[in-house]
């Protein structure tokens, strides 16, 4: 239920964050970036919103924290595996971002991730499974791909 809590509010913040922000910087080049790219398209961007939000968080979650950070807490410090894990999900993430904002703007969006990472360590330390921090980070993707939705015109 906590989980669920957190969730909302992550979808919350993230939406506000981009309602806040949306006049101030440029989200022009992300579905472009994403047609060219990556093939993702206003035609197919519902089947992928979907296929991210539920199973790819599901995989990241098994790998990012059921197996790296849970393995590198068992034989390294609790802050190296804190640190590298989450870590390595923002960079895992830094691909898909290339090229759609400044420098700048991509630093301070690449902390999200970041955060995120730690957070989502956090509740599996705290839970001891990847469930909870798998229940936050659909209700971040959701939020993200509302975004999408935006951004592409579907909304």
């Amino acid at each position: 239920m906590k989980s669920l809590l957190l969730g909302i509010g992550v979808f919350i913040i993230i939406l506000a964050a981009y309602f806040s922000l949306r006049n101030i910087l440029d989200f022009s080049k992300v579905t472009t970036s994403l047609e060219n790219n990556v093939g993702v398209s206003k035609d197919n961007f519902v089947f992928i919103s979907l296929y991210i939000s539920f199973i790819n968080s599901m995989l990241e979650e098994f790998f990012f924290r059921g197996f790296a950070f849970l393995s590198l807490k068992r034989f390294t410090s609790r802050f190296f595996a804190y640190s590298i894990s989450s870590l390595a999900f923002a960079l895992y993430h830094v691909a898909m971002m290339v090229g759609w904002f400044s420098i700048g703007t991509f630093l301070l969006v690449i902390i999200g991730p970041i955060a995120g990472g730690v957070i989502f360590n956090f509740l599996n330390e705290r839970n001891e499974n990847v469930y909870s921090s798998w229940i936050v980070h659909m209700f971040a993707n959701f939020a993200i791909n509302t975004v999408g939705f935006i951004l592409f015109g579907i909304l």
